[in-house]
């Protein structure tokens, strides 16, 4: 064996026994013969010494983030198999101080991690809400500016290093300030979109389980749910494409025109042979008293045509013009649409 395999054995050495002695002062049942030969084993050699310091500063982290819950089941498992024969050579230190000299092993190999989670906590998060039939611009941190749609919801976290978005509900449309070194990333229904700096759309649905990222300018990286049944490479969308993904790992591109795809920003909906009960389900995003078909087969016809958000009137006049419907009220107030 050579110098250094034995330099090194013996620093291990000294660390277990400096561990061993830490843990056993800890013990209730420590006697003073026993401690008077801990002082004499510290005083020994400076290294005795530096490694009974490191012990109880480690020991010292784990009553900090003692809170931590896989920390504690961590804990909790070296205490049982403290208990039983595991470590049978060091029984004589007794159950106790046993498990207190594992706990602190495990802490001197989770010190940088422990660190990390002491000091830099992931920073809190922003939330930006819309009520039904509400929408919003706002400005985020980074000069980028958010839109939010009817009824929506995302929570901005940003970082030295990351920009992430969560959009919880609803439709938001982004206009990203360039930042090479962060990267923005927008996460829905279990899919991610990352893009450097450029104006895109992206919308939940519920019902689909899905969502949907329409490009206006610039580039995005758009993956799919990890978890989806069908795996899709990462698809990297041009301006005017939108693709469509759910959880199962479906999705499907397609080219859209921007006008139409932004037009709820402007407080309008364009459909272009639509089916009806489409429309209604559209426009009912808007309104706390949703229209009602009367008749769910009226669903199906097709209706085109550019309806203003939160304006029954309008909507009234077309349907009235071009289908065979008319809209009255019920007992509640509420549009209800039937056959003429």
């Amino acid at each position: 064996m050579n110098r250094k395999t034995m330099n090194t054995l013996d620093a291990s050495e000294v660390t277990t026994r400096a561990t061993a002695w830490f843990a056993r002062l800890q013990s209730p049942d420590c006697s003073e013969i026993e401690r008077a030969a801990a002082r004499r084993w510290r005083v020994h050699d400076p290294a005795h010494e530096a490694a009974f310091r490191q012990a109880e500063a480690m020991w010292q982290e784990c009553l900090e983030v003692g809170s931590d819950p896989a920390l504690a089941e961590a804990l909790e498992a070296i205490e049982r198999e403290a208990a039983g024969d595991r470590w049978p050579g060091w029984r004589r230190f007794g159950p106790p101080a046993l498990a207190l000299a594992a706990a602190l092993g495990l802490l001197t190999w989770l010190a940088p991690q422990l660190r990390q989670t002491v000091q830099a906590p992931q920073p809190p998060g922003i939330r930006y809400q819309t009520q039904v039939g509400e929408q919003s611009r706002s400005e985020l941190p980074d000069g980028s500016t958010v839109f939010l749609d009817t009824g929506s919801a995302l929570v901005v976290q940003y970082s030295a290093d990351r920009r992430s978005v969560a959009l919880e509900a609803g439709q938001a449309s982004f206009t990203v300030t360039p930042d090479p070194a962060r990267p923005f990333e927008v996460q829905a229904a279990g899919g991610s979109v990352t893009a450097l700096g450029t104006h895109f759309l992206v919308r939940v649905d519920p019902a689909a389980q899905g969502a949907t990222v329409t490009l206006l300018e610039g580039k995005v990286r758009v993956a799919g749910p990890a978890a989806g049944v069908q795996q899709q490479a990462p698809a990297t969308l041009s301006p005017g494409q939108q693709l469509r993904f759910d959880r199962k790992g479906q999705w499907s591109t397609a080219q859209v025109d921007p006008e139409s795809a932004t037009a709820w920003t402007r407080g309008t909906v364009y459909a272009e042979n639509w089916r009806l009960a489409e429309l209604v389900d559209e426009l009912n995003r808007y309104t706390a008293t949703p229209i009602r078909l009367d008749d769910s087969s009226l669903g199906e016809l097709r209706v085109s045509g550019v309806f203003r958000t939160g304006d029954p009137q309008s909507l009234q006049r077309v349907l009235e013009h071009d289908l065979p419907v008319r809209i009255v009220s019920d007992s509640k107030g509420r549009m209800v649409l039937e056959r003429r």
